[in-house]
Parts: structure tokens; sequence; C-alpha cells
């Protein structure tokens, strides 16, 4: 069986991390009356 990188491991979570906050960021800004703070974090994760 061939190993994964070791930078698959250490990156792949950060990318997640950076993609969650954004689209928070997003939809705190467009939808700010509609979704609240628990919805968002519902519909990011």
């Amino acid at each position: 069986m061939i190993k994964a990188p070791d930078c698959f491991k250490r990156f792949s979570s950060a990318k997640a991390r950076f993609l969650e906050g954004a689209l928070n960021i997003f939809f705190k800004r467009e939808f700010p009356k509609l979704l609240g703070p628990i919805l968002r974090r519902k519909l990011v994760a």
C-alpha cells in the first residue's frame, strides 16, 4: 500500500478550516437576518 504524503495530512485540515471560516463570513454578510449563528454553523459544517 502506498503511504499518503505527510503534507496531505497536515494541510487538508487547514483547507477545511479556512473554507468553513470563509463560508461563515459569507453567510453572515449576505444573509444577516435570515441566518442566525446556529444555522450558519450547521450549514457550514
